[in-house]
């Protein structure tokens, strides 16, 4: 994904194929999160933007990313590889 497909993507709000996490706050809940995107084809998290559509990025973008990582792998059977992508922003 690039810049203006995660815009496009926010601007679109949330849905049964998208969601927003301000932050990797609640490992089984977004185990739980993950599974059902998975159970209905496919959708997208995106973390760094909030329940109103901005984006406020992530202070540790690869934190989040291993710790998404650990929950595909170990909290979520069978394991799910997902597919990350790090989007650049001036505001992270």
């Amino acid at each position: 994904l690039d810049r203006r497909e995660v815009l496009d993507l926010v601007r679109g709000g949330e849905d049964s194929e998208v969601e927003f996490k301000s932050r990797f706050s609640n490992p089984e809940k977004i185990a739980a999160e993950i599974v059902a995107l998975a159970n209905t084809g496919g959708g997208a998290i995106l973390f760094g933007v909030s329940d109103t559509c901005r984006v406020e990025g992530l202070d540790n973008a690869d934190r989040v990313e291993e710790e998404l990582r650990e929950v595909c792998a170990h909290d979520i059977i069978p394991p799910i590889h997902p597919y990350m992508d790090k989007v650049s922003f001036d505001n992270g």
